[in-house]
């Protein structure tokens, strides 16, 4: 399938966090994510910074056998990513792309979390509103998830889907091309060999 190599992701403003995320400082946790040449890119400064405040808490008696892996986190965000992208009737998806590599980013306690990014053109024109209710919808079901309308700074419409595990998706639309986007950032996990820069 054709991957999009020429568009970076719209930046994302704080007022796209959840109310209870605006307006919070942030002190004890970091992100690095490096650019990747010829590859779509996030630019979420906001998002990023105000996520490792609700990201990587794990839940008080959780037991330490049931702390996710890289590997597991990294697989539950890509699943959850071609499921939204597969939202979009196929008869209106043109290009699409999901990167399945990426730097990891700093939590507190010198855990890491794993973010992705994903998108799809749109081909014709398709009812969002239809296609951002499929999405609330599949998720409304799943246990754990709030959900939260946006509009980002265009008008459009988009959703914020958080877990209690501190799984952050937040799905919308850009322009130039026309597409729907998924940005996503893994629950947090024990990774104590990273080496800055790589990529997993």
């Amino acid at each position: 399938m054709n991957t999009i190599d020429d568009h970076s992701f719209v930046a994302i403003t704080a007022m796209d966090l959840p109310p209870v995320l605006r307006g919070i400082s942030v002190g004890d946790r970091q992100m690095t994510r490096q650019r990747t040449p010829g590859r779509a890119r996030l630019l979420l400064p906001a998002v990023a910074l105000a996520l490792m405040l609700t990201a990587c808490g794990t839940p008080e008696g959780k037991p330490a056998a049931d702390k996710p892996t890289l590997e597991e986190a990294k697989k539950t965000v890509l699943s959850l990513e071609r499921g939204i992208l597969d939202s979009v009737p196929s008869g209106s998806q043109g290009s699409r792309f999901l990167n399945e590599k990426s730097s990891l980013m700093a939590c507190q306690g010198g855990r890491k979390l794993w973010s992705g990014a994903g998108e799809v053109t749109l081909v014709g024109k398709p009812d969002k509103a239809a296609i951002l209710a499929t999405v609330k919808s599949d998720f409304g079901g799943k246990g754990g998830w709030t959900l939260t309308d946006k509009t980002d700074d265009d008008g459009q419409s988009a959703i914020d889907l958080l877990h209690r595990d501190g799984t952050h998706l937040i799905v919308g639309f850009s322009s130039r091309p026309d597409r729907l986007r998924v940005d996503a950032f893994s629950t947090c996990f024990d990774f104590p060999d990273y080496k800055y820069g790589e990529e997993y």
